[in-house]
């Protein structure tokens, strides 16, 4: 009997061979993957959409006057999902912080500027806190402190300013007062010395003088014009 010797392939240890199963199931995975990336691209323009959606809604509101009751009251998208409320909120929010911002520094500008209160500061601080009280107390809470912030370090600006301008009055004021002095007090000296009253004419300008002296907004310049009235009445 003749024994058939057997063939034997050599082949890459370690290597498989694909079959159509294989192949098949690699098609269905690429066909999956780009799915999910067509998928994955699709939700993020969506998010993206509805985010710029809430940001433009909320662009789109008036804000009323800081003391209207309806400036703080809360304003909700119906049927809007969290990306969009979300997206609303905070930039309804940021919109709000910068408008609070500037209609304070316009109020508390325009309080500074009165002509009843520009050179008043008492007057000033007293109006320009019963003005952030009523804003704060018209505030939703998430906003009362941010309003009460903004509204003191203005008010504390507007101050320095009113404050500037009561000491520039009360300069004025002191100059022109002195002034006036000064020259009534040259035709007292004059028609004493005409009278033969010298001493009397020397003590109101020692008076005068020493008063001129201590005035505390008077210049040099100032102080020695207006002793020079006196002096010229003795001659």
């Amino acid at each position: 009997m003749i024994r058939e010797k057997r063939k034997f392939q050599n082949q890459p240890i370690g290597v498989v061979r694909g079959t159509e199963a294989s192949a098949d199931a690699d098609t269905w995975k690429a066909i999956a993957n780009v799915s999910s990336s067509i998928a994955g691209e699709v939700y993020r323009l969506g998010v993206e959409d509805a985010k710029q959606r809430g940001i433009s809604e909320a662009e789109q509101i008036k804000l009323p006057a800081l003391t209207d009751e309806g400036y703080f009251e809360n304003v909700s998208l119906p049927n809007a999902g969290s990306v969009r409320t979300k997206a609303f909120e905070e930039t309804l929010k940021f919109k709000m912080e910068k408008d609070i911002d500037i209609k304070m520094r316009t109020a508390l500008v325009s309080l500074q500027s009165d002509p009843e209160l520009k050179d008043n500061p008492d007057l000033f601080a007293q109006k320009a806190s019963t003005f952030i009280e009523a804003v704060v107390n018209n505030a939703s809470p998430e906003f009362k402190t941010y309003a009460q912030q903004i509204g003191e370090n203005y008010q504390a600006s507007s101050l320095i300013k009113v404050q500037s301008n009561f000491y520039k009055k009360e300069a004025d004021e002191e100059v022109l007062f002195f002034q006036e002095t000064a020259l009534r007090s040259a035709n007292l000296i004059e028609q004493l010395v005409q009278s033969n009253r010298l001493d009397d004419a020397l003590q109101v300008i020692e008076q005068n003088s020493k008063a001129i002296d201590n005035a505390p907004h008077l210049t040099v310049p100032h102080k020695r014009e207006y002793k020079s009235y006196m002096r010229i009445a003795l001659m």
